[in-house]
């Protein structure tokens, strides 16, 4: 730590094994710009205590005594937000802004008076103690926007602001305490200490389940209601707290309904089978009335007499 940068940041994610819980996670940037491992631990869940519990300690390891000289990065978890406020009350935790919207006017030797012209605002930038009133460049040992911008106004390099911790003497000096080797695992001393055990968590029986995260995008059908806190109106009866298909007044009209279509074609059939009959009784008596003609016909020409012709 000695060759970094006063900046430490702070994430966790989650472990994606049988036991579960999460992984507290502090990383700086070494001169070279890469990542630096500080610390970590595995907790049941990123909370406010488990965070507070992760701070103090890497308070302690690191022996951070001023921490308005250290600058900490994170995301807007609520306890871990909560819980830097706790530890580090003086020091900076916030998003650092860029904006090249700048007005540089030489205020006499190293002092500038910078002009935001989107946000309205001035600070004042002395490039010769290298220090800006928004406080960027005392913490972080680069240059800020508006420093950068005085540079520039006296076509100066702006390299030459960046504090000497981010030097090729300094990243030699980080690197210069050689490594002891050690011996092999089979070497190693047997601690007297119990071995660690898992931690007490019972996995609950049945589907896991799975909440969906919910975004600011908008619905496809803005104008159709949502379940989620909406009271159901039925279309038959208009009535509130049920639907058309579950309707009891809808259920009850249908029955009657059948009853009444199946009383009707009831009826129907029984006009019907009268009007048969009625008509197959009318048909026999044509039938026997021409029976009765043609027999009659029939016998008068039987007993006629035959015509006998006179001989000449």
């Amino acid at each position: 730590m000695e060759g970094c940068r006063p900046l430490v940041g702070f994430d966790g994610c989650h472990l994606k094994s049988a036991f579960g819980g999460q992984l507290l996670a502090a990383v700086g940037i070494d001169p070279n710009e890469r990542m630096y491992p500080i610390a970590w631990a595995i907790v049941q869940a990123k909370n406010y205590d488990n965070w507070l519990w992760f701070m103090n300690l890497l308070k302690a390891d690191i022996n951070i005594e001023n921490d308005a000289m250290w600058t900490f990065i994170s995301d807007k978890q609520k306890g871990l937000i909560n819980a830097v406020e706790t530890i580090f009350p003086e020091a900076e935790h916030r998003a650092i802004t860029r904006s090249a919207d700048t007005l540089v006017e030489w205020s006499g030797g190293p002092k500038f008076l910078v002009t935001s012209t989107s946000g309205g605002y001035e600070m004042v930038v002395d490039t010769f103690n290298k220090t800006c009133a928004c406080n960027k460049w005392q913490l972080s040992g680069i240059p800020c926007f508006h420093a950068v911008a005085c540079y520039h106004s006296r076509n100066i390099d702006p390299v030459q602001g960046i504090h000497p911790s981010y030097s090729r003497d300094m990243y030699l000096k980080v690197y210069e305490h050689i490594l002891q080797p050690i011996n092999g695992a089979e070497l190693w001393e047997s601690t007297p200490y119990p071995k660690p055990l898992p931690p007490n968590v019972k996995t609950a029986p049945g589907r896991p389940k799975k909440r969906s995260r919910k975004n600011d995008i908008p619905a496809v059908y803005p104008t159709k209601l949502k379940r989620e806190n909406t009271t159901l109106r039925c279309g038959h009866c208009k009535e509130y707290g049920h639907n058309k298909r579950t309707c009891s007044l809808k259920k009850s009209d249908g029955k009657v309904k059948e009853k009444e279509v199946a009383e009707a074609s009831g009826k129907n059939n029984e006009t019907g089978g009268i009007t048969g009959t009625n008509e197959a009784s009318e048909n026999n008596e044509q039938v026997e009335i021409s029976q009765g003609v043609s027999q009659h016909v029939d016998n008068l020409q039987e007993s006629q007499e035959p015509i006998v012709q006179p001989t000449p």
